[in-house]
């Protein structure tokens, strides 16, 4: 996990003293499920939030928001800004970040709902939540080391635009295809499931029963995640309902492209 560190005024560590990093308050932590404890690794590079398992190691996104809000909370404008958002590797071994790439056009605007995934067939990390309107997909080729703004056609529904990134996406080998769950773009508070097939470069919104255990409100809340176990191959959705504090919910969906329903309407 890479998060800044926040300070109390009057508190710093002696480790915090020693740090000579460019960014020593942005830190790699691990953790172990054997001794159930955390330990802070080398100091990570800015804005690198959205994580990634690959079998090449932890691959991170650089999503900078937090420099690009205004007091009040709101996204300053520069959303069509070209930015150089590099991907880094975290080596465990050297216990240090590797930016992977020279600088490059790159998905710009990211903010914390972008969402990465790793597509194992093809050993390349998708993005999704570029530009001004945060809803482009970029691929990032791990062998050329190289961008690429995919700009996929949105089939279902018919001339509808593309999603905007909701954080979380998951890849499924068996279909190809990524998945991404969050409000729909219209109405906020119902959530939407959309496919994104990689052969086809194409959006689809797909059609799923109502949640019923968490109050609507909560359905499509940023109090979410979603990951994919490949064991059982399962999509696992936790919903948290009630704040942090509240209790959370986990459903489990076995996805199969050829028994989905297309929705008809956003």
């Amino acid at each position: 996990m890479a998060r800044p560190v926040g300070l109390t005024e009057g508190y710093q560590p002696e480790w915090l003293k020693a740090e000579t990093s460019a960014c020593p308050r942005c830190a790699t932590w691990s953790y172990d499920p054997e001794t159930r404890k955390w330990d802070r690794l080398v100091s990570a590079p800015p804005g690198v939030t959205a994580l990634v398992t690959t079998p090449r190691g932890v691959i991170g996104a650089t999503v900078a928001w937090g420099s690009r809000l205004d007091r009040r909370g709101y996204l300053l404008p520069g959303g069509d800004v070209v930015e150089d958002n590099p991907l880094f590797l975290f080596d465990a071994a050297r216990n240090e970040w590797i930016r992977l790439g020279d600088p490059q056009p790159s998905p710009g605007n990211l903010y914390e709902m972008t969402s990465v995934a790793y597509d194992t067939r093809r050993d390349q990390v998708i993005l999704h939540g570029g530009g001004k309107n945060r809803d482009e997909l970029w691929i990032f080729n791990l062998k050329t080391r190289l961008w690429k703004n995919m700009q996929p056609d949105v089939v279902t529904p018919g001339g509808a635009a593309p999603p905007e990134c909701t954080r979380e996406s998951v890849y499924l080998p068996g279909d190809d295809v990524v998945l991404i769950y969050g409000p729909s773009r219209k109405d906020r508070s119902r959530p939407a499931l959309w496919e994104y097939s990689i052969g086809e470069n194409a959006w689809r919104l797909v059609e799923i029963p109502p949640v019923t255990e968490v109050e609507p409100r909560q359905r499509a809340s940023q109090n979410r995640a979603m990951v994919y176990d490949p064991k059982r191959d399962l999509v696992l959705l936790v919903l948290g309902s009630r704040g942090n504090g509240g209790p959370s919910v986990v459903f489990a969906m076995r996805y199969r492209r050829a028994q989905a329903v297309p929705a008809s309407q956003e």
